[in-house]
């Protein structure tokens, strides 16, 4: 289906579940498979239809937030993005997505330090996804000083680094 197509089944509604829990799963399936082929209109509004059924099983409404977020950031929508990133993890704090994708959003605001926070604490929760790990070490990279400005991210960035050559990850550690 393209771009187009996608945007026309959005607009009529096609083939509704019945229940809003149902509606939710539908809109958010229907967004994950715009996000997979990359047509970012269709997948933040089927997010956002997603939202408006107002879903109450948290996985959903982690992933719908998150998803959204992410989605929006392909788009440059970063300030938006935050806030979806923000309620995905108040949601569920234990999940790495909503933190890796925050950091991105904070990146893409140019808030160096919010964003290594950020990817840190993804990388914790999931060192064996390395996305945020490889995120934080290109921002620690372009931007000298930047973890000495916080004792909590040389922490995190301790840990997380000690947890990946335990695994015996093949990153380049900051």
């Amino acid at each position: 289906m393209d771009h187009l197509a996608g945007k026309q089944m959005l607009a009529e509604g096609s083939a509704l579940p019945r229940s809003a829990e149902e509606s939710a799963r539908h809109w958010l399936a229907e967004g994950c498979r715009c996000e997979r082929c990359e047509d970012w209109d269709g997948a933040i509004a089927a997010y956002r239809q997603a939202l408006a059924a107002d879903p109450q099983d948290p996985p959903v409404r982690y992933f719908t937030h998150n998803n959204l977020g992410y989605s929006l950031l392909q788009v440059g929508c970063f300030d938006e993005a935050e806030g979806f990133c923000e309620i995905a993890i108040s949601i569920n704090p234990e999940q790495y997505n909503a933190h890796k994708n925050l950091g991105l959003a904070r990146a893409g605001q140019g808030r160096w330090l919010d964003a290594a926070l950020s990817l840190a604490e993804a990388a914790r929760l999931c060192p064996e996804n390395t996305r945020a790990w490889l995120h934080l070490q290109q921002i620690l990279s372009s931007r000298p000083g930047l973890l000495e400005q916080s004792a909590e991210l040389a922490r995190l960035v301790c840990n997380v680094k000690g947890s990946y050559m335990k695994a015996g990850q093949p990153l380049k550690p900051h």
